[in-house]
């Protein structure tokens, strides 16, 4: 009777009769259910990145204040999360979700510029999970700067979105501010 390494590959013993086809066909066999089994527990994590590059306009900008930016489409997605409403995304799977944000924002025109530009990472449009900002002096000096902020939480599956703010700290209100490429990129983390 054949024998059996620890990962239940199978090779022929003294006593079992010379049959090289049929040893060969089984440690084949085996090989191949081993590889599939460990290439099946590697399979890609749920993902998914919202875009847009149409520029948003953001009309009479109040310092302080954090506005929701939009999304057109996914860029890529692996079933994961669904849009709502445009400026959220929602995983449909629970656990815990990794998720980064980005904004290009362009060189401030006109006569007030920002002493500060960010961006805001929300879950359920409440709780603020990360933010990061460039100064308006970087900004002014640069054509456009990208500000990323990333974070994590744990999402249920069904009610649990996330949304990407701008917000601005300036001396007075800015008339306009168009706000260039923005992105939302999850990843799911845990299961449960």
């Amino acid at each position: 009777m054949p024998a059996s390494t620890p990962r239940g590959y199978p090779y022929s013993v003294n006593s079992d009769p010379a049959d090289i086809p049929a040893a060969t066909e089984a440690l084949a066999k085996a090989v191949d259910a081993d590889v599939q089994s460990l290439y099946d527990a590697a399979a890609p994590r749920p993902a998914a990145k919202a875009w847009a590059t149409t520029p948003q306009k953001v009309i009479n900008v109040v310092s302080g204040t954090g506005y929701s930016m939009r999304f057109e489409t996914f860029q890529f997605n692996t079933g994961a999360c669904v849009l709502g409403g445009g400026s959220s995304v929602i995983p449909q799977l629970p656990g815990f979700w990794w998720v980064m944000g980005s904004l290009s924002v362009p060189k401030p025109s006109g006569t007030v510029v920002p002493t500060h530009v960010g961006v805001v990472l929300y879950l359920n449009n409440s709780s603020i999970l990360g933010r990061a900002g460039v100064n308006g002096t970087t900004l002014a000096a640069d054509v456009s700067s990208e500000v990323v902020a990333s974070a994590g939480a744990y999402c249920n599956g069904s009610t649990d979105f996330f949304t990407l703010g701008f917000e601005v700290a300036a001396p007075s209100t800015v008339p306009t501010y168009t706000l260039l490429t923005r992105s939302l990129t999850l990843i799911r983390m845990t299961q449960s």
